[in-house]
């Protein structure tokens, strides 16, 4: 068998990847290229070149930097990458490859690197956190719902907008610069509970939402606001609970100090659904795991979107686009429940749209034939890349169907309100033409 790899590796010699390229550091000094050699290879930004033998080699602008940084020396040294993009070349003898960041995402701190043949990039710093299974048992609360958290324990909110939602110790992290500022409500929750406030060059925004209580997991979509369509999800398990509080004291790191708050938001609550569920849950930690294009990309069925809004917009291509156009292509029945935005384009392309005023969306979540999605994460460029967010993947069938039957009373909701409106318009018109017709027989 081994003979037979070489004989495929000498008749069909793979090319040579650069790997990672990282121009532009938080520290200037810290530069570096990685790249892999299947023989031997010339590296060349155009100015200068760098031969290399087989295997996997760094190159660095400065080799003592980079050992203080990585624990190990470089293979060469002196390179030096334009933080604004430049082309860069690795060559071998039946290949040429090439790379520009010039048209990527730029910023300071941001690594490129190739995955599955295919360029992406990542923050340096970025944690780790790989997902997360477990099987449990819990409960669904479908919102506008009427919510309270007792114990003791840690909270993780992009803000919060219920101070009175909790009965207990709790120690809070909150973004320090949420959209329209902190509000007041946090404010309170300083009078008897440490609050930190988060901020930093390589997460656009602390957006995650959940709390642990001992074993016992919260994941919701809400602020800790409950007067919108959004999802509660509760359950008990030691692995997720001891993740969730390794991300939470993980990133009070990021601690600084808040910008001025704004006014007192006033909360108002509603009569919630809530459903039982008893499966296996997976928990994804974002941006580093983005289950988000995998669960669309594996409903066979069905898939039932919810969000506030879409924003397709991305740094490469359109992917959300293209997964959702896809699943509709091979015959998924393919739904999407907005409050807002103009989606109207997909219709043409067999997908249904329509909208939910009342109540208004803020939870995301997704539906298959037999799993659910819920997450943290707006469906847009700084959800799915940019910002800490969460997601909980949960294995039910009847969960799914029963999160799914709501979803097209909903659904169905919002298709009955336009058809009243254009019901009204018709009547409408139809009255003003029998007056026209009757003033004029009067004439």
């Amino acid at each position: 068998m081994r003979i037979f790899v070489l004989l495929l590796l000498l008749l069909y010699p793979a090319s040579a990847e650069i790997i990672e390229v990282y121009p532009n550091p938080f520290k200037e000094e810290e530069e570096y290229v990685k790249i892999f050699c299947h023989g031997n290879c010339i590296f060349t930004d155009f100015e200068k070149e760098i031969k290399f033998g087989r295997g996997v080699h760094y190159l660095a602008k400065n080799a003592t930097a980079f050992k203080d940084k990585f624990g190990f020396y470089p293979d060469a040294d002196g390179i030096s990458l334009s933080n604004n993009g430049e082309l860069i070349a690795l060559i071998e003898e039946n290949s040429t490859e090439y790379f520009n960041w010039v048209w990527r995402y730029l910023d300071e701190g941001v690594v490129y690197y190739k995955e599955n043949g295919k360029w992406d990039f990542r923050y340096e710093g970025w944690s780790s956190f790989k997902p997360v299974e477990d099987e449990v048992s819990g409960k669904l609360i479908l919102c506008p719902c009427d919510y309270k958290l007792k114990g003791e324990g840690v909270v993780y909110s992009y803000t919060i907008y219920d101070a009175e939602s909790f009965e207990g110790d709790f120690t809070f992290a909150v973004d320090a610069n949420p959209v329209g500022g902190i509000p007041l409500n946090v404010k309170i929750l300083e009078e008897n509970n440490e609050v930190y406030y988060l901020k930093s060059k390589i997460y656009k925004n602390f957006h995650a939402k959940f709390a642990v209580v001992g074993d016992k997991v919260v994941i919701t979509t809400e602020n800790w606001k409950w007067d919108k369509r959004g999802v509660v999800v509760e359950f008990s398990s030691k692995k997720i609970s001891k993740t969730l509080k390794d991300v939470f004291y993980n990133d009070l790191k990021y601690s600084s100090k808040p910008k001025s708050f704004k006014n007192y938001v006033k909360v108002e609550r509603g009569n919630g659904k809530s459903f039982d569920f008893s499966g296996k849950v997976t928990l994804y930690v974002m941006p580093e795991n983005n289950p988000v294009f995998d669960f669309i990309r594996n409903a066979k069925k069905r898939l039932y979107l919810v969000a506030p809004n879409i924003d397709f917009e991305y740094f490469n291509g359109t992917p959300l686009l293209d997964e959702i156009l896809n699943a509709s292509k091979r015959g998924v029945d393919v739904k999407i429940l907005v409050s807002y935005g103009d989606l109207e384009f997909l219709e043409n392309q067999g997908v249904e749209v329509e909208k939910l005023e009342n109540p208004k969306i803020h939870g995301k979540y997704l539906i298959s034939e037999d799993s659910v999605l819920i997450t943290s994460a707006n469906l847009n460029k700084y959800g799915l890349k940019l910002n800490r967010e969460i997601a909980l993947k949960i294995e039910d069938k009847k969960l799914a169907d029963k999160l799914a039957e709501e979803f097209l009373r909903d659904f169905k909701k919002g298709f009955d309100e336009r058809e009243y409106i254009y019901l009204l318009l018709s009547s409408i018109g139809f009255f003003v033409a029998v007056l026209i017709f009757l003033k004029r027989q009067q004439s």
